[in-house]
């Protein structure tokens, strides 16, 4: 796998070292003499512009956006930001071509490229001179070679030679590369040992590389390099590990669903600590104690300097905000690791007494195998993964906090590195979980992932309850468990049988998500119940406001007054539903009811797209798209409506004067 600009390499042998970088030269030290009495390439023109790009002026510090046929020139400053790019082509044909959220000058008179943060690809033809990179921290001149050079925030430095030969020289030693491989190096110049990286893979991913409309000049080059590592693959010279190594110099690791396995490096290479950091997230966490392992907290107070922002995902778990909402947290502590699991009943958080939030972090996932209380805590508690969150077996989660969530997620790119923020992460992991109970004595609940698929699945709080998903929503029965009596289902407001899902707040539900979503054999329960998706099916559920029959919220006109909601794009089918509301809203393209009774005296609001009842209620008779359909024994107070003239019937399209009525009865119209 590969980041967007190739910057992620696919290790082909065990061996690592954790790195950073001071200043380095990188190329044959016999060019050296060369590049001092080359043609300078202090100006270049912009040959290709890429979204959001600009040319800051060093002296006024005045920005403007960058242009193709630009002349770039030192001292001047280009920047890159996200997802941008360019390419410039010197008068003797080098080429610089800069990724995504980077900055970088030309020095003067010289061969000489300044890089503040960012990624650069450098390719210099023969016997043209090459030239020198720089960055804070190192420095790497390169000769008739094509390569790639990502500068880290911490100092970090890291080269790939994607075609060509050179030598990387630093304290303490020197390092010879060939085509498909890379360096990493460390403060004071030590070095890394050598990796080799797959060159197929990393190229044909890498928009560095083919993210131009011009080819880059070399590519013959590369493809003979790339000919010639598979030769050396398929005959058994490299083999294929299967490792990353990440775009930090300070460590590597798996991002398979075995991520746990670190590269050690030979014993003949430098030996660094790895930084508590990489300790924590590429190693699994198990807990059997109620007490936290410092190593693996981060914020302020624990290692506030390893870890300076918080991966907080607040407009995340939107749908759960109770009156005033989440507020941003600014006093976080993050539990860290690869997989986490839970194998103790109790986790105490009494520690974080001075915290707003406490999250429970796994670059994979997160495995709960028994039932657990956490103690109570004012802040928010989030459990949160890159992969998902499962249960080994039917399991409780207490917690007695302001907001309580569940998050399966991951970000634009393998989860190699922690999110910086919400533009970092989207929610696109599944979540598949079985007879798993939330309860939470003092707040919100939020549960969020891609598809969601929750079974046998109890969620309980005085506060707002908030489930998004971002792929398909299953929330169903247990599997093996079978259905009860229709009759049961639809004439009990107690809680079903074991098996059965069951959701209830004091305050609002909302599930809402992009894609289908199917809810069968389930209760939900709160005053005010929201439920939207692209198609939406509901078969034999309960919805409940725990409002008695006749009660109007205080007149309140509809649709503003609808305790129960229900929403989709296109179809919106229910069949097998007890309504126990006296205020109801559907809105779809097209509707299809099936088995149901209002409550007498409730307000019923229908919109579809034509908005008129389909001919023939209750018969049977197919679907009419754009319509409302009653199909078979819809009713209104007891009575089963046959006819559009039914007295329960208010308005059947739009009227032919006069406002929409009120009262009590069914309102069908157009969707607004």
């Amino acid at each position: 796998m590969c980041d967007s600009l190739g910057l992620t390499a696919r290790v082909m042998r065990d061996s690592f070292v954790p790195m950073k970088a001071s200043y380095l030269l990188i190329g044959a030290a016999s060019l050296l003499p060369q590049l001092a009495t080359s043609a300078p390439i202090d100006k270049a023109t912009l040959t290709e512009v890429v979204n959001n790009v600009s040319i800051i002026e060093r002296a006024t510090k005045k920005s403007a956006p960058a242009k193709a046929q630009q002349i770039f020139e030192a001292p001047n400053v280009l920047r890159t930001g996200a997802d941008s790019r360019a390419e410039m082509v010197a008068d003797d044909q080098t080429v610089t071509r800069v990724g995504q959220n980077t900055i970088f000058a030309f020095q003067q008179n010289g061969r000489e490229i300044e890089l503040e943060k960012g990624s650069i690809l450098f390719q210099s033809p023969s016997g043209k001179g090459g030239g020198t990179i720089r960055t804070s921290a190192a420095s790497a001149a390169v000769l008739g070679t094509t390569l790639i050079v990502s500068a880290t925030s911490n100092g970090g430095f890291k080269v790939l030679l994607v075609e060509g030969k050179g030598k990387v020289t630093g304290a303490g030693g020197t390092r010879a590369l060939n085509a498909g491989q890379m360096v990493y190096a460390l403060p004071g110049g030590k070095l890394s040992g050598v990796f080799t990286f797959q060159l197929r893979e990393q190229t044909s991913a890498s928009k560095l590389i083919r993210g131009f409309k011009k080819p880059l000049p070399s590519l013959d080059k590369i493809a003979a390099a790339i000919s010639e590592q598979e030769r050396d693959i398929s005959g058994g010279k490299v083999k294929a590990t299967g490792l990353l190594a990440g775009g930090s110099p300070d460590y590597a690791y798996r991002i398979d669903a075995a991520r746990e396995t670190q590269l050690n490096a030979p014993a003949n290479e430098v030996q660094v600590a790895v930084n508590p950091f990489t300790a924590a997230v590429t190693s699994d966490a198990v807990l059997k104690e109620s007490t936290l392992d410092s190593e693996r907290l981060f914020g302020l107070g624990f290692y506030e300097n390893e870890f300076l922002s918080s991966p907080v995902l607040f407009d995340l778990v939107a749908s759960a905000k109770d009156g005033s909402g989440p507020k941003p947290a600014t006093n976080p502590a993050v539990f860290l690791g690869n997989n986490i699991i839970f194998d103790t009943p109790t986790v105490d958080l009494s520690r974080f007494a001075t915290q707003d939030l406490v999250q429970f972090f796994s670059t994979s996932d997160t495995t709960f195998r028994q039932s657990v209380e956490f103690s109570p805590f004012n802040g928010q508690l989030f459990v949160s993964a890159g992969g998902t969150i499962r249960n080994s077996q039917p399991v409780t989660l207490t917690a007695s906090s302001p907001l309580f969530a569940l998050l399966a997620f991951g970000n634009a790119q393998a989860m190699t590195d922690m999110p910086s923020g919400e533009g970092d992460v989207r929610l696109d992991k599944a979540l598949t979980v079985e007879m798993l109970n939330l309860l939470n004595k003092t707040g919100a609940i939020a549960v969020a992932g891609g598809d969601l698929n929750l079974r046998a699945f109890q969620a309980a709080a005085p506060r707002n309850i908030g489930i998004r998903s971002s792929g398909t929503l299953l929330i169903d029965r247990a599997q093996t468990v079978g259905d009860v009596p229709l009759l049961t289902l639809l004439t009990e407001d107690g809680i079903l049988p074991p098996g059965y899902s069951n959701i209830g707040s004091n305050t609002a539900i909302s599930i809402d998500g992009s894609g289908d979503g199917t809810i069968r054999n389930t209760s939900i329960r709160a005053p005010r119940i929201r439920i939207s998706q692209q198609n939406l099916t509901l078969e034999r559920v309960r919805l409940n406001d725990g409002n008695p029959a006749g009660f109007v919220a205080s007149n309140t006109p509809m649709p503003t007054a609808a305790t129960v909601r229900l929403n989709a794009t296109n179809l919106l089918s229910l069949s097998g539903i007890r309504f126990s509301a006296n205020d109801i809203y559907m809105q779809a393209r097209t509707i299809s009811l099936a088995d149901m009774n209002f409550r007498s005296g409730s307000r019923v609001w229908l919109e579809s797209q034509i908005g008129t009842l389909a001919s023939s209620p209750n018969t049977n008779a197919p679907v009419e798209p754009g319509k409302v359909n009653f199909i078979r024994n819809v009713r209104y107070g007891g009575n089963q409506i046959n006819s559009p003239s039914d007295p329960s019937i208010l308005q059947n399209g739009l009227p032919a004067s006069g406002a929409t009525p009120q009262g009590p009865g069914i309102v069908i119209r157009p969707r607004r």
